[in-house]
């Protein structure tokens, strides 16, 4: 997650300088920033890639739940809660 945040901040600093130096005419300084704004993005773009791909592949276990009248159908059983009193 830090590093999402670092790559905004650098894409973020990038672009401001590459503005402020493209109003005062320095062209070689703005084409340089405007470089670097765009490696920062993609750098911004593979940790959000890498990020959503780690925290899809963890795996919970999930609590057993003993079935109960009131969770009967959430669990997916085809019986009634008067089925199950009969």
């Amino acid at each position: 997650m830090c590093m999402l945040y670092l790559g905004c901040l650098a894409t973020v600093f990038a672009l401001s300088y590459g503005l402020v130096q493209f109003k005062r005419g320095n062209q070689e300084r703005s084409q340089l920033a405007m470089r670097l704004r765009v490696v920062a993005q993609g750098g911004t773009v593979v940790a959000l890639v890498v990020g959503g791909i780690m925290a899809g592949t963890t795996t919970r276990k999930k609590p057993a739940v003993k079935p109960t009248e009131g969770n009967l159908q959430t669990m997916g059983e085809q019986q009634t809660v008067e089925d199950k009193k009969k």
